[in-house]
């Protein structure tokens, strides 16, 4: 089992890059899958290679939007 989209990220709602950010793993999670469907992976590494690179865009995806939200809620100051 694995997740995505929100499922496997937090997203803010600054940026509007929550669904984009769960349809690029979609995508992603589409070619690894084709990947062990052809036999080029096992289906246990396709997996984790999709989680690898899902969690790597997606820290620096929320790092981005935390860093905007004081332009959309002023009161909120990033840590």
């Amino acid at each position: 089992m694995t997740a995505l989209g929100d499922a496997i990220h937090a997203t803010s709602p600054t940026g509007g890059n929550g669904a984009n950010t769960a349809l690029r793993d979609a995508d992603l999670l589409r070619r690894r899958l084709i990947e062990a469907d052809e036999g080029r992976r096992d289906l246990l590494s396709a997996v984790d290679g999709y989680e690898r690179q899902v969690f790597e865009y997606s820290a620096e995806a929320v790092r981005s939007r935390i860093e905007k939200l004081p332009a959309f809620a002023p009161e909120a100051k990033p840590s």
